[in-house]
Formats: C-alpha cells, sequence, structure tokens
C-alpha cells in the first residue's frame, strides 16, 4: 500500500477535533475515504502510537493519542529517566540520571543496560530491572544500592514504550525516595520506642478514634480486664464506664482541644468480675 500523507494527516486532524473518538464507518464516511484504506491508515497510526484504540460492544473507536515528546519530559521531569530500544539498549538519558550517578551521557547512549553491570552501584539496579521487563507489561519495584558509601533507594516504574517509526522499547523512570525512606525508619523506631514506653507502664494506657473505638491497648489495661488485646481493639472504650459516668465522660473527651489538650478526672469502670 502506497501511503498518502495527505490522507493521514486529515484522519489525525478528524480526530483531534472529535475527543470522544470515531469508528472507522465515522471517519470513512466523513473524509470520503474508502472504507479498506481508512483502515489501513488507522492500523498504521495505532502501531505508530499515534492514535489509541478502544472497543464498545463490536465497534472499534479510535482516538489520537495524547502524547508528551520524549525530549520535553526527560527536560523537565524530576525523576531519573532512562529510554531503552527493544534490544536493552540505552537511547535516551536525562540530566537528572546522570547526575545522580555521576556520568556522561556519551558515556552510556548506546550501551546495553547489562553492560552497566560490571560498574558499581550497576548490578543490583540492572539485575533489578533486566528481571522484571517483559513485553506488554509494566515493571513496578523498589531497590536499595550503595552510592557512594551512602545507601540509597528508588522506586522504579518500567513503561513499555512505542516509537515513531513503530518500533517497542521501555520507558524507565526512577524516583530517588531514600530521603522519604529514612523519615519512614525514623518514625518505625520512634514508633517502636514508644510503645516499649507503654508497655511498660503500670497505668493503663489507651488511644481511641473520636467515637471512642479503641485502636491501642497496653499490657497493663489487658491484665487488668483479663482480655488479649485482639478482644479490645475495635471496642468501645465508654462500654467499660459505668453507665452513669458515660455521659460526662465522653463530654470531657470530646472537649479536648489544640488549646485545651489535658484534663483529668475520676471514673467508675466494671472490671472482668462485674464490679464497680
Amino acid at each position: 500500500m502506497i501511503l498518502d500523507q495527505d490522507k493521514i494527516n486529515r484522519i489525525k486532524k478528524l480526530l483531534k477535533a472529535r475527543p470522544k473518538g470515531l469508528t472507522i464507518s465515522d471517519i470513512s464516511q466523513t473524509l470520503k475515504i474508502n472504507r479498506n484504506s481508512a483502515a489501513k491508515y488507522l492500523e498504521i497510526l495505532l502501531i505508530t502510537g499515534q492514535v489509541e484504540m478502544r472497543l464498545y460492544g463490536n465497534a472499534k473507536v479510535y482516538y489520537l493519542s495524547s502524547r508528551v515528546p520524549i525530549s520535553a519530559m526527560l527536560k523537565f521531569a524530576t525523576e531519573l529517566i532512562l529510554v531503552l530500544d527493544a534490544e536493552r539498549r540505552i537511547t535516551e538519558v536525562n540530566d537528572n540520571f546522570l547526575r545522580f550517578f555521576d556520568l556522561n551521557q556519551e558515556d552510556i547512549v548506546g550501551t546495553e543496560l547489562k553492560a552497566l553491570q560490571g560498574a558499581d552501584p550497576f548490578p543490583i539496579l540492572v539485575d533489578g530491572l533486566l528481571g522484571g521487563l517483559g513485553e506488554g507489561r509494566d515493571l513496578s519495584r523498589e531497590l536499595s544500592l550503595n552510592l557512594k558509601g551512602e545507601r540509597k533507594y528508588l522506586r522504579i516504574k518500567g513503561i513499555p514504550t512505542v516509537f515513531d517509526d513503530g518500533s517497542k522499547g521501555f520507558t524507565l523512570i526512577m524516583e530517588d525516595i531514600t530521603v522519604s525512606r529514612g523519615y519512614e525508619e525514623k518514625l518505625r523506631l520512634n514508633e517502636a520506642r514508644y510503645r516499649a514506653i507503654v508497655q511498660d507502664q503500670t497505668e493503663f494506657i489507651t488511644r481511641f478514634t473520636p467515637d471512642f473505638t479503641l485502636t491501642f491497648v497496653n499490657d497493663a489495661l489487658c491484665q487488668y480486664m483479663k482480655r488479649a488485646p485482639d478482644e479490645l481493639l475495635g471496642v468501645n472504650f465508654v462500654s467499660f464506664l459505668y453507665e452513669e459516668d458515660r455521659n460526662r465522660i465522653a463530654s470531657n473527651i470530646s472537649a479536648l482541644t489544640v488549646d485545651n489538650q489535658v484534663f483529668t478526672h475520676e471514673e467508675r469502670v466494671i472490671d472482668p468480675e462485674g464490679r464497680v
């Protein structure tokens, strides 16, 4: 089939004006093009990633792809980005990736991804990527590696990519999550210290939601109530109080604000034997 660039441009222009999409018959009738020819041109545009197709019942509806040029994505993205062809050769790389790994563009563009395995810290990175890239499926994972004596964490997304010439490859988008991982680790340690402290307390310590549903109880309370933590979590805290005190205690707790953060009171509770 001899391609008519004018027909291709007319189809793309029509689809741009009809963002909800058109069927082959719609395009053929509107542009006065033979239906078989319209189908062939749409197939070419679909293969090259210039249009997208969705099925509605038996009808194929075509849309103009909303594509961002790779060069623009590489320039403005804050992530580390590698673009690979079908043979896993690096065809594009952004400055953030080069700065992160202290590399020069001419040293890696045109190089196969697996060729980087010989240089630290790439073995872990390359092994993690090559094992996850597959035809037609996304890659999503987190990796940790040592870089200049520091532990770094990357969240990696691999997206199957179709280039303008119809060939296929992958775009790898890597986010440096080292700082957030550090915060998470500090929170985990602080939570562990907090739990160790409250579990050693002889006082009863609880935590609950605004509707008084228990979300945490310490060991001292569990021993007093003679129940396991799982038996208390999810239970309404007010139900353990003496009935005549419930409204007063609930009102006191509900009155707590940023400016009024602490109050002290006495309350009657019902022990496991039913005694007040």
